[in-house]
């Protein structure tokens, strides 16, 4: 679930897909090891595609590792001033508004790809649409074949290996990937791919910072600090519910902190803790934090070896 995930995040906020990769892998680990939350995953997550696409359009890539520099400090510091007990003080309703209006943006975002249509990442729902509308007479089939084929595996198939012991354990959304993957290389269809990505270890990189700008890419760092504390400790009140646990708050923002501040300095984006890949975690057997750290590895071995 993590791999195409991280891809899909990457190429809707505008920079490499190599980068959601290396995100999942590196804050897979920093964040499992160092959070107070015993089952949250950290990676690229849905919610910070919105912001991290405005800043690669307004800063460039250079502004956006700069960002995620400064988040991640801003993170940490929240975590040793105690701020984590006063995210929890936030209405519902807010949340819900967030969540949902996160939700419809993927969505509608997703909607280029569905069809095959070549359309880059906009900043709004709104000029997706009309960017849409405009190519519509590119649709593909077989892409659009793909999504309906993909969409039908991920409802009907649980169902049906419910009642078969040894279909049971297999993930529909791991069946949807191969199948459709093996699909496509097999018989050559013409759709538009996420292409070559490197392969190898994440290079250790220092990266051009300006700091003239400051005060320019702030606000934004503070979004992302925000964004990162609130849904990763919505996260893990998630995974408390499910698994019977306690988290630490304050911990987990200085966990959040670290793989943030860690990531600039391996070509990758902002990360937090993501519900999905948590509860996934949970929901097949995780007994420890050391299960983020495999699910990080096994990324990393993909990323050695099925890169090209």
């Amino acid at each position: 679930v993590a791999l195409p995930l991280a891809i899909a995040f990457a190429i809707a906020s505008g920079v490499p897909p190599v980068m959601g990769i290396y995100t999942a892998i590196l804050a897979g680990i920093i964040g499992s090891l160092f959070g107070g939350s015993k089952f949250s995953i950290t990676g690229p997550t849905g919610a910070m595609t919105v912001i991290i696409l405005s800043i690669v359009h307004n800063f460039g890539l250079e502004g956006l590792l700069f960002a995620g520099l400064l988040a991640g400090i801003i993170q940490i510091g929240m975590g040793f001033l105690k701020l984590g007990q006063v995210v929890k003080f936030i209405p519902l309703p807010i949340i819900s508004g967030f969540t949902a209006g996160i939700g419809l943006i993927i969505f509608i975002g997703q909607i280029p790809n569905a069809l095959g249509l070549l359309v880059s990442p906009k900043e709004t729902a709104i000029e997706t649409l009309i960017e849409l509308i405009g190519h519509i007479g590119g649709l593909n089939l077989a892409a659009l074949g793909i999504t309906a084929g993909t969409l039908l595996i991920l409802f009907f198939f649980p169902k049906i290996a419910a009642k078969n012991s040894f279909l049971k354990n297999v993930p529909a959304s791991l069946l949807g990937l191969v199948v459709f993957t093996f699909a496509t290389y097999f018989f050559a269809l013409q759709i538009p791919q996420v292409g070559n990505i490197p392969q190898g270890f994440p290079s250790l990189v220092f990266p051009a910072i300006d700091f003239s700008k400051t005060l320019d890419i702030l606000p934004s760092a503070f979004t992302i600090a925000l964004l990162g504390a609130i849904e990763a400790l919505l996260c893990a009140v998630v995974c408390d519910g499910m698994a019977g646990t306690k988290h630490d708050s304050d911990k987990e923002l200085i966990g959040q902190g670290l793989a943030n501040v860690a990531m600039p300095f391996f070509g990758a984006m902002p990360a937090t803790a993501a519900v999905a890949r948590s509860a996934i975690n949970i929901r097949e057997g995780a007994k420890t934090k050391f299960a983020g750290v495999i699910h990080a590895l096994i990324l990393l071995l993909i990323l050695l070896f099925f890169a090209p």
